[in-house]
């Protein structure tokens, strides 16, 4: 299931953005569809570097969690197909760089195609979270300002506010 990513305040003429997650066996497969940036992405299959702070730039995070538990992990992707992922305790508490994930594939479809698609699939031996959550985000640099979109928005941009983490069980996690 595709849900529409909005924009936190008035953005304008800002681009669209959809977000999508499902799971293949032990593998997590994300994909954000993007419409209307004024210079599209490079088309690419390359699987990046894994970099921290890649929300200083355009980035696409996904937020996967628990119903049963306060810990979540925070995927980080950015359009040069760099990754991150980082495990939590609790709410933006214990912060680490997360070693039980590894990308699998990542790919970017062609500027000519509008939208463009950005797919990355992640893999873990460490098990599959029990009654999943998740939150698609992204941060994408726009004339000269931050974007922020969520599925949902509180009083200000917070991707890791558990109780905006939708039911996984919409994306047949």
């Amino acid at each position: 299931m595709s849900i529409n990513l909005k924009p936190y305040g008035d953005q304008g003429a800002a681009p669209a953005i959809s977000f999508d997650v499902r799971r293949d066996k032990d593998v997590l497969e994300i994909e954000f569809t993007i419409a209307g940036l004024p210079t599209p992405m490079p088309a690419s299959n390359i699987i990046g570097v894994r970099r921290s702070e890649l929300w200083l730039d355009t980035c696409f995070e996904c937020f996967l969690g628990s119903a049963e538990e306060a810990a979540y992990l925070e995927f980080n992707f950015s359009p040069k197909g760099d990754w991150q992922c980082y495990a939590f305790d609790d709410y933006r508490q214990g912060m680490q760089v997360s070693d039980a994930w590894r990308p699998r594939q990542f790919s970017i479809s062609a500027a000519a195609q509008q939208p463009q698609q950005l797919r990355f699939r992640m893999a873990s031996d460490d098990g599959w979270p029990v009654s999943p959550r998740v939150q698609g985000a992204a941060i994408i640099v726009w004339e000269g300002a931050m974007l922020y979109y969520a599925s949902d928005h509180g009083d200000q941009p917070d991707f890791h506010n558990p109780a905006l983490f939708l039911e996984g069980t919409n994306f047949g996690l």
